[in-house]
């Protein structure tokens, strides 16, 4: 069988540029800051990217998160329910997504009974999906409880994403949650908080096509972006093609 250089080269350049654009992957992450009037304190919905959040109940808070904690800082965030309505994200296409990871802060319901460190006696988050018509994976995260870093989810405190939190959650404190997988090629997600308690949620990141987050992404509250392959995987497939049309080049002339 003839070895043909220039078809081996054409092969390697055609696979460099299909192993990028394979590899590409989007996150939307959305942090509802957009400057007025295209975002207010009191709307009820939000668009962007193609995601439509509703019902809403956004206003500023320094509970919502803020890059760096600077004191007196406030940025926009919503409370999960309106009016004893929980939030939904969809696809405005109904097309499916993977819910990534948010930011969220218990506010506890005002209760101060027995100190200031009291819990309310329930305050959770519960958090469902739909893919399609069936419902999918549900799970809750509750103030109070203790978490070991296992399970459908990982937390992360705001003010420290280097290292997975364990231990009990507590009100007044921001924390991120990045899910393994769990709410996969959904179509609809809900945030719902028992008996209406206040917990704020922020930084709601995004993927329409199976990217992945990671913890070192959140303390920038997950800016958007679109990843591709590595530079030096593609930058050898390109350098063997480009050899190869160079030493078709060199018989050539040889000849």
């Amino acid at each position: 069988m003839k070895f043909d250089l220039r078809h081996a080269a054409l092969a390697s350049f055609m696979l460099a540029g299909s192993a990028t654009i394979a590899s590409a992957a989007t996150i939307y992450t959305h942090d509802f800051d957009d400057p007025p009037p295209a975002v207010t304190n009191g709307d009820t919905v939000y668009k962007k990217d193609g995601y439509t959040y509703s019902p809403l109940n956004f206003n500023s808070s320094d509970a919502c998160y803020t890059i760096g904690d600077a004191p007196g800082d406030t940025k926009r965030c919503f409370l999960e329910v309106r009016n004893g309505e929980a939030t939904n994200v969809v696809q405005d296409d109904k097309d499916p997504f993977d819910l990534l990871s948010f930011h969220f802060n218990f506010q506890g319901d005002n209760s101060n009974a027995g100190g200031p460190n009291a819990q309310p006696a329930i305050n959770r988050l519960d958090l469902f999906s739909m893919i399609g018509e069936a419902v999918g994976p549900t799970t809750n995260i509750s103030l109070g409880s203790a978490y070991d870093g296992t399970g459908a989810f990982k937390i992360y405190l705001a003010s420290d994403t280097s290292a997975v939190f364990t231990g009990a959650l507590v009100k007044q404190t921001g924390y991120f949650v990045v899910f393994n997988d769990w709410f996969d090629g959904i179509t609809k997600f809900t945030w719902d908080a028992v008996d209406n308690k206040q917990i704020r949620i922020d930084c709601v990141s995004i993927s329409p096509d199976g990217a992945n987050i990671s913890a070192s992404d959140l303390g920038e509250c997950a800016p958007s972006s679109t990843p591709v392959i590595p530079l030096p995987a593609a930058g050898w497939l390109l350098i063997a093609g480009i050899g190869g049309l160079a030493a078709v080049k060199k018989r050539k002339r040889a000849a």
